[in-house]
């Protein structure tokens, strides 16, 4: 994965790579216009959900006219990086468009296969492994996916599960390095995330919880829970999770399995 060069990087300003060079998507109308063609690119996309996610129920007068010039504008985008490539990238068809990109090319695609095979592959039993995998994947985020342009209702769902596969990604990593006695290490990376989460993610909360702990830090430990507890009341009107609660529980009565460094996974559940 490192220095792996793709065609569509989405993880950050979405931008265009080839043999000649690197072009960035800037523009909302282009980005919004990619991703159905991005999510549908085993088949063709038609004009009509195309201007549906361009501009829902307020299309412009001849909006197949202004498709048209969006089409184009991207195709040249895709030349003007790839010119070598004779057929072009956006195949047109009588159904609509295609955009023809294959998994590997495009660096979103390959972060979640990442995090997909961390589950399943390596996980806690080749916890250094998988630190340094999920380290690497994390790495490939430049910034907030597509740029952090919010487009239509397609580009905010590809937007949620790129988000929701980062998140696992930071779990996974923490789990690793929890599993390795890396706590005191993690501290204020795990610190950051969840200080900068609108709504508390609890596994995050709870690895934390555990990497102060084990560092002598019980006070401060137990401050997260109080400080979560108050913001899910405050915007979402809930308690923490019964798993949550028990991690707080086990802090307070100095549960010796929290002390257990090869005990990795923080159970919430």
């Amino acid at each position: 994965m490192e220095g792996a060069t793709h065609m569509l990087n989405l993880l950050g300003v979405m931008e265009l790579r080839g043999s000649h060079g690197t072009h960035l998507i800037e523009s909302a109308a282009q980005t919004t216009l990619l991703i159905p063609l991005l999510v549908n690119r085993r088949s063709f996309v038609s004009a009509s959900v195309l201007a549906g996610e361009l501009w829902g129920d307020s299309r412009p007068g001849r909006s197949e006219n202004a498709l048209q010039a969006h089409i184009s504008r991207l195709r040249k985008c895709f030349k003007r990086v790839d010119p070598t490539r004779p057929e072009g990238r956006l195949k047109s068809g009588p159904n609509g468009y295609q955009l023809l990109l294959g998994d590997d090319e495009v660096d979103g695609e390959r972060f979640i296969r990442a995090v997909q095979d961390a589950q399943m592959f390596s996980g806690i039993r080749h916890p250094a492994d998988t630190s340094s995998r999920m380290r690497r994947a994390l790495a490939m985020w430049r910034g907030p996916v597509f740029g952090g342009i919010t487009g239509g209702p397609l580009c905010q769902t590809e937007a949620a599960r790129y988000q929701d596969a980062r998140l696992r990604a930071h779990e996974i990593l923490f789990d690793s390095e929890l599993a390795l006695g890396r706590h005191a290490l993690i501290i204020g990376e795990l610190s950051a995330l969840v200080d900068g989460m609108h709504l508390p993610q609890e596994r995050l909360c709870a690895q934390l919880m555990v990497a102060l702990y084990r560092c002598g830090r019980q006070v401060e430990a137990l401050g997260v829970y109080q400080r979560v507890r108050e913001r899910m009341a405050e915007s979402a009107g809930c308690l923490p999770s019964m798993g949550l609660r028990r991690c707080e529980r086990a802090i307070l009565e100095h549960d010796p399995a929290l002390d257990t460094a090869t005990s990795g996974f923080v159970e919430i559940s």
